[in-house]
């Protein structure tokens, strides 16, 4: 589902009372990107994957019920934690491919590379 009224617009409230590691919204809420089952947290974008799936003897697909799992690399948490720290602004980091129908995300994207820029140290090796 695209975003095109607004990254709030589908928000839905975390079940179980999960807090994002970024910013710490408790309960977290989520908003749905492009990807299969990756979610973005409505306070500050950080991605999430929310459904994830492990095959069953039979080779069918089975949903796990398993909590969210951070879907960037742990190296850049730190980066993320002082950005949002020192800006409380949204970044939009969940995969998006039509760049148009999230505005939100893309503006976010740009707000936070230019503040990597400014703070290379930040930047975790690739």
């Amino acid at each position: 589902m695209t975003q095109k009224y607004g990254h709030l617009a589908n928000a839905v409230e975390s079940s179980g009372g999960f807090t994002c590691l970024i910013c710490e919204a408790s309960p977290a809420s989520w908003t749905w990107g492009d990807l299969h089952g990756e979610a973005m947290c409505t306070r500050c974008g950080t991605p999430y994957q929310l459904l994830r799936y492990e095959k069953d003897a039979a080779g069918v697909d089975q949903r796990l019920d398993v909590p969210p799992k951070l879907n960037i690399r742990e190296d850049w948490v730190p980066a993320l934690k002082r950005y949002w720290e020192e800006t409380r602004a949204f970044t939009g980091l969940a995969t998006i491919m039509l760049p148009r129908d999230y505005p939100e995300c893309v503006a976010g994207k740009r707000r936070f590379n230019q503040w990597l820029k400014a703070h290379p140290e930040m930047q975790p090796a690739e």
